[in-house]
């Protein structure tokens, strides 16, 4: 996978980080920076641990046409599809590291994997939706 580098941002941009691409970090493991439009961070990191059946996916990104496609262009250029992502891996509840996950999730096959200590963050999300709570 030659087309893959991994890049070191230039020293006078410090956005660098975020430019769409692929990071080869070794070992089957690849950082994907995916968009966040009018956000001060303007991206977030998501990481594919790639292996012969498919690739697990270490957050998701926020679910958003550009990051759906980025995400899926960034996979093509590891050979893989969004079909062929096995499991999401959610480092925590904020937008922008798992809705992508659950929007892919309601046509994929992948599972949707958090961390125990986030079901009370779950449990309060879901009762300021339903109103119980501000």
């Amino acid at each position: 996978m030659d087309h893959v580098t991994s890049r070191a941002p230039a020293r006078d941009d410090r956005h660098a980080w975020a430019e769409s691409g692929v990071e080869d970090l070794g070992g089957g493991l690849y950082r994907i920076p995916l968009p966040l439009p009018n956000d001060g961070l303007t991206a977030v990191n998501v990481y594919a641990i790639a292996g012969e059946h498919g690739v697990d996916l270490v957050d998701a990104g926020m679910a958003l046409d550009q990051a759906r496609d980025r995400l899926s262009g960034a996979l093509g250029e590891l050979g893989y599809g969004l079909p062929d992502i096995r499991n999401f891996f959610i480092t925590h509840i904020h937008q922008d590291h798992y809705t992508l996950a659950v929007q892919l999730r309601s046509t994929l096959r992948g599972q949707i994997t958090l961390g125990e200590e986030e079901r009370i963050n779950l449990a309060a999300i879901r009762d300021v939706a339903q109103g119980r709570h501000e």
